[in-house]
């Protein structure tokens, strides 16, 4: 088991929620669909960029991701948040604003992508580890992305991103989609062994040096080390940033879906999850209300606590 999973009381809930049922995309650069732990997972989904070419992974920053939030419960590898969590790849491969327009559309209007034909989203949760910049690295707030991802966000489908690898307020440096108001924004945190006096050892929780911070982000989740299925069609490895962290939230609020008995995306989930997970969330001590918002996500009490 990865500790992040471990520390967010993930497995708690097992016995009877692992989030079977429940969709979610990975918009990213495709999942290894030979994956032994993610192959009976994953559900289908849509290579943006090229909807001739299936959204297989050539990069691995996706099936990472993936892994994380669903990798199933067998005999071998890792186990994600949500190991009974179905799985889309929406594979856009940070090729340009298109894609990444097609993908959300491709979430929010189910297969034919075309609005007001009465389909049913695809999913109810959609993890975006990833951030707009220009080739200077300068932030971008594009007014189209922003526009697909309320049209997701009215739709009832829930948005969680990656709060970004800069050390930086975002108050001061934006990183979007992690600035949106519509999104769940996350920062990571890794643990220690803190060693006190005659020999005895605590585990604490810190914040990850490169992690961004500020106002915007609502909660914080392992993101350090964090053990996860790699590219390869059978590999695994270590996975470090707040692209790690964002699909522990993302499982986190697929199993809270579950646990309310919401199957299918409907209007107000968005802030009827971002609630539930920051109210039972664990404020770390260890940690400023600017590094871990809300505090760290914690699965087990937003699912079973009152």
């Amino acid at each position: 088991m990865p500790w992040g999973v471990d520390r967010i009381g993930a497995d708690s809930v097992w016995t009877f929620n692992t989030g079977q049922g429940i969709k979610v995309a990975v918009v990213d650069s495709g999942i290894d669909s030979d994956h032994p732990d993610l192959a009976s997972n994953l559900l289908g989904g849509i290579n943006a960029g090229n909807e001739d070419l299936p959204p297989e992974d050539d990069y691995g920053h996706g099936t990472m991701v993936a892994g994380v939030i669903a990798a199933v419960n067998n005999s071998e590898g890792v186990i994600g948040v949500g190991p009974g969590i179905g799985i889309y790849s929406v594979k856009i491969n940070f090729t340009g604003m298109s894609a990444i327009y097609r993908g959300i559309e491709w979430c929010v209007y189910g297969n034919d992508g075309t609005p007001g034909t009465g389909d049913e989203p695809n999913v109810q949760v959609i993890n975006m580890s990833f951030g707009i910049e220009t080739e200077l690295g300068v932030p971008v707030d594009d007014e189209g992305f922003h526009t697909a991802l309320q049209t997701a966000y009215g739709a009832g489908i829930v948005l969680v991103a990656a709060a970004g690898n800069d050390a930086a307020d975002l108050g001061v440096k934006p990183h979007y989609p992690a600035c949106y108001d519509e999104v769940i924004t996350v920062s990571a945190t890794g643990t220690q062994t803190v060693r006190g006096k005659r020999g005895t050892k605590t585990q604490v929780d810190y914040f990850a040096s490169w992690s961004n911070y500020g106002d915007k982000v609502d909660l914080a989740a392992p993101g350090v080390s964090v053990e996860t299925t790699m590219m390869g069609g059978g590999y695994y490895g270590g996975f470090s940033g707040t692209s790690a962290s964002c699909p522990h939230v993302v499982g986190a609020a697929a199993l809270v879906l579950k646990s309310l008995g919401k199957t299918k995306p409907e209007a107000g989930c968005p802030e009827l999850v971002r609630t539930k997970l920051k109210e039972k969330a664990e404020l770390l001590d260890s940690l400023t209300l600017q590094q871990q918002g809300a505090g760290l996500v914690d699965a087990e009490n937003a699912v079973t606590g009152d």
